[in-house]
């Protein structure tokens, strides 16, 4: 389950300055942190299949 949590920026003291404080715009951002989910997901999934081997 895919949750976004809307407050993750008020906790890192960005708030509506994101794309100033990052560099990124929320485009951008959502994309990459999407692209690192995957990427996580992945690699944790062969981890404990290769485990399992």
């Amino acid at each position: 389950m895919n949750v976004i949590c809307p407050l993750g920026p008020e906790v890192f003291g960005s708030g509506l300055d994101w794309s100033i404080t990052a560099g990124f715009s929320d485009e951008q951002t959502i994309k990459i942190l999407r692209r690192l989910q995957r990427t996580i997901g992945r690699a944790l999934y062969d981890a404990r299949h290769r485990l399992d081997a």
